[in-house]
């Protein structure tokens, strides 16, 4: 739409529909499909109303759309929910999708999206529900991890500790291929420290290692030294502490520990949600697009490890403080001044250090 805009393209059709002597309201109407594609072109720009208003006269006769086009009126549900953003209502948007799409592959982004637009509006039974039907249907989507963590932190925020221990530290287990796990085992340890049980965050602590190890991630020798460059001020901060774009009321809260934790989805392959990301599925996927959606969900598996290496090195080192053991304590600080360097976790160990020294 920008580009029309900006090219004039609306002036160029009215020009040609006079050279051939016809008008505007002369012409066919879009079809179906192509009425949802050009609400989705204005959502990915970030223009919600004119996408709504697009899409008005195929809401209007929905009923008859989804008996003749199931595929297509899902979509358009979908490109709905989407339009309606952040405001209140939109976990009812998404609940119209759900049901449209029960049958199509738009049904995950419905549940997931869903389940996080009801979060947000305090509907925790209708949140839980749409997660846990997402990790029931599609088990081995990269999105099952996400609608795990989200239940996980939902039990912890009805106070079911329980619950939340256990949905968090089997996420790991039963989704070895999500980017999730490190996240979910140490909000773990988090809680574990919070309550003052050191020795119980260890466990978790330690997995996040052995993950990260297994994914050859994990620095085992201090980096080589890179080329001096001039420094650049934008990139003053680790960017692990940079908190998501996308979180908000509702959102799983991040740890409140030096760093703020990315939240589900950050940096996913197919979170989607925001303008430029279509969540309609593709009327024409390519031959070759599932090889590369699973390159590029190990490539944010392997950075959510990345990530998350040093910080359980250095909360390990906290562990083994707050137990006695200054010297493991010590250990792990310096690993991370060898293998972090000019890290934000190695800013932290050497204040420790400072202190312990």
């Amino acid at each position: 739409p920008r580009a029309a805009d900006a090219l004039g393209a609306e002036i160029l059709r009215v020009r040609a529909l006079g050279v051939l002597g016809k008008t505007q309201r002369g012409l066919p109407p879009l079809s179906p499909a192509d009425t949802v594609r050009r609400a989705q072109a204005f959502l990915d720009v970030g223009d919600r109303e004119k996408a709504l208003y697009a899409l008005g006269p195929l809401l209007a006769r929905l009923r008859t759309l989804r008996k003749d086009d199931p595929e297509v009126a899902c979509r358009a549900l979908l490109a709905k929910a989407q339009a309606r953003g952040r405001t209140r209502g939109a976990s009812d948007a998404w609940g119209e999708a759900v049901d449209a799409c029960a049958k199509s592959e738009g049904l995950v982004s419905a549940l997931f999206h869903g389940g996080r637009a009801a979060l947000r509006e305090k509907k925790t039974k209708e949140a839980e529900t749409r997660f846990a039907r997402l990790e029931a249907t599609f088990p081995r989507h990269r999105l099952a991890d996400d609608a795990r963590f989200y239940r996980a932190t939902m039990a912890q925020d009805d106070g079911d500790e329980a619950r939340f221990v256990e949905r968090a530290k089997t996420l790991a287990d039963d989704y070895p291929q999500g980017d999730m796990a490190a996240e979910a085992l140490f909000r773990v340890a988090l809680a574990a420290m919070a309550r003052g049980d050191w020795q119980a965050a260890r466990e978790p602590l330690e997995r996040i290692e052995a993950l990260a190890r297994d994914a050859g991630v994990l620095r085992d020798d201090a980096p080589a030294p890179a080329p001096a460059e001039p420094p650049d001020p934008s990139a003053a901060g680790d960017p692990a502490a940079t908190p998501d774009e996308d979180g908000g009321a509702g959102e799983p809260r991040a740890p409140a520990t030096e760093a703020p934790a990315p939240s589900p989805g950050a940096g996913s392959a197919s979170t989607g949600g925001a303008a430029g990301t279509s969540l309609a599925p593709s009327a024409t996927p390519a031959p070759s697009a599932a090889p590369a959606v699973d390159a590029a969900a190990e490539k944010v598996r392997l950075a959510a490890l990345e990530r998350a290496a040093p910080r359980a090195i250095y909360f390990l080192g906290r562990v083994a403080a707050a137990t006695g053991d200054a010297d493991r304590a010590r250990a792990q600080y310096r690993t991370l001044l060898d293998r972090y360097p000019l890290s934000f976790y190695m800013a932290q160990a050497y204040g420790r250090l400072e202190a312990l020294d």
